[in-house]
């Protein structure tokens, strides 16, 4: 279950779904990042880290530096960067230290072509082409 910060509160989740859910968390500041890491969250999502189009009112971008302060903070929690990242800057998200990287406007940006752009960034950010 992924929560945001106007959902259900992650303890509740918790409480709910057991001790073997997988629940993640959407921060947008170090100041959610601080609080979310005293939840019983599995990983942690942090963001915009660049300028979205894939939602309507999205909040201030973060920025490389920050995603990379999160990281540092989180310690053995994955960090999940969100907003704006697509073949151009996924590279620099996993060098500010994310453990994964949520990609939307990039991937479905012609629908035809889904597999093929998903093969381009996957070889971008390992280094081997994809088949």
């Amino acid at each position: 279950m992924h929560l945001g910060q106007a959902d259900l509160p992650v303890t509740i989740a918790r409480q709910m779904l057991g001790a073997n859910a997988i629940i993640g968390y959407s921060t947008h500041s170090l100041e959610q990042v601080r609080g979310a890491l005293n939840s019983p969250i599995d990983y942690l999502a942090f963001g915009p880290v660049f300028n979205t189009h894939s939602k309507q009112n999205p909040d201030p971008t973060v920025g490389l530096e920050s995603l990379a302060t999160v990281k540092s903070l989180a310690g053995s929690i994955p960090v999940v960067a969100i907003g704006g990242i697509d073949r151009s800057n996924v590279c620099e998200v996993f060098a500010a230290g994310a453990d994964c990287a949520a990609i939307i406007s990039d991937i479905l940006s012609a629908p035809e072509r889904i597999a093929e752009n998903m093969r381009d960034l996957l070889g971008r950010t390992t280094g081997k082409q994809q088949r």
